[in-house]
């Protein structure tokens, strides 16, 4: 799954009655229930070998090798002011493409895909714990969560990644 958002027609949902709506891949950061639009994932892989870059900040976590290419992981919990990632946990990478560029996430574990209609999605409250809101791009209330939907492309930005 290598897509990227392109048009700017709101995607259809038949189950909707073609009311605008989007998938999103949710997943858990610290306590936090998350998620990003599906069409920014392109693999979820368990952990895999990491390889820490001397010098770099904390919010990376190192490099992997996703065949062949050298892909940077990002230290969601530091990116979010979460609690920081324990040391040895069975944490996954989520990997997401924009175009050529590939960027992967730390994150504590997937927990499934779902689709929200796109009048569902409000901006997040400002006190919304103490998550950096510079990734938030909104938030979706199930009956059973509250689900904070980053922004991928802020999340890529290279300057972002350097604290």
């Amino acid at each position: 799954m290598t897509t990227t958002i392109t048009d700017t027609e709101p995607r259809k949902n038949a189950a909707s009655n073609f009311e605008p709506s989007r998938q999103l891949v949710t997943f858990y950061a610290d306590d936090f229930l998350l998620g990003v639009d599906i069409d920014y994932v392109q693999e979820i892989s368990r952990q895999v070998e990491l390889t820490p870059v001397p010098g770099a900040p904390e919010s990376i976590c190192g490099v992997i090798n996703l065949r062949g290419e050298v892909v940077t992981v990002l230290n969601l919990h530091h990116l979010l002011g979460a609690k920081p990632l324990e040391p040895g946990a069975n944490w996954c990478n989520l990997i997401l493409s924009f175009g050529a560029e590939r960027v992967g996430i730390c994150v504590d574990r997937v927990s499934d895909i779902c689709t929200v209609p796109e009048n569902m999605i409000v901006d997040g409250p400002s006190n919304l714990r103490s998550l950096n809101s510079r990734y938030i791009e909104g938030v979706y209330l199930r009956d059973d969560a509250v689900v904070v939907i980053l922004d991928p492309m802020k999340l890529s930005e290279p300057s972002q990644t350097v604290c």
